[in-house]
């Protein structure tokens, strides 16, 4: 009896308890053999904000979070339902300053560019980049966003002010595969701000 109620709160408790599901596994049948890509959590992109002085990479984690024995009961069945498309993304902005001039950046607003009716704008957004030292990043942390939970890319529109300057950026941030983390982590990375 002592062992079944053990086992019994276990299922209740990791039922209870959500987990997340955030990685992505797709396989493409390409010149005659299957490809598989394991994508992770992850997206980014990256662009000059000031060309050749602040450099920005828009980062984005996906959350999404999921009762595990429910939810594997409801895809067996096959009734996960639309709101298994709908994820949330918490967004980082990075900044580097690879110039010789102080900056202060206030970022205004994030926006999902495939809903923007889905736009951050309540958040300190404040940021000093000061001159010196390139390899040191500043970070902003805008908020969360709806995302497509098996999307592997995600619209973004950054607007940025300096000064009386307004800037507007667009990013198109790539679900990162577990094998591009790798090479992220030796810092070989698409970003030529960020050199190994």
């Amino acid at each position: 009896m002592k062992n079944i109620f053990i086992i019994l709160s276990g299922l209740v408790l990791t039922s209870v308890v959500g987990c997340s599901s955030t990685t992505l596994i797709e396989t493409q049948y390409r010149d005659g053999k299957y490809q598989r890509n394991h994508y992770s959590k992850y997206y980014d992109d990256g662009s000059y904000l000031i060309e050749k002085d602040i450099a920005v990479i828009a980062c984005v984690d996906h959350v999404k979070k999921n009762i595990p024995v429910l939810y594997d009961l409801k895809r067996w069945l096959g009734a996960l339902g639309p709101s298994d498309m709908d994820a949330k993304g918490l967004v980082t902005l990075y900044f580097w300053n690879l110039g010789e001039k102080d900056y202060s950046l206030d970022v205004v607003s994030v926006s999902n560019g495939n809903s923007p009716e889905h736009t951050l704008s309540d958040f300190n957004g404040h940021v000093s980049v000061p001159a010196g030292n390139p390899r040191t990043k500043y970070g902003v942390v805008p908020g969360m966003l709806p995302i497509d939970h098996y999307g592997k890319e995600i619209h973004l529109t950054v607007v940025t002010k300096s000064g009386a300057t307004t800037m507007t950026n667009r990013f198109v941030a790539q679900r990162r595969t577990f094998e591009e983390l790798k090479q992220f982590s030796k810092r070989i990375t698409p970003y030529p701000w960020i050199k190994p």
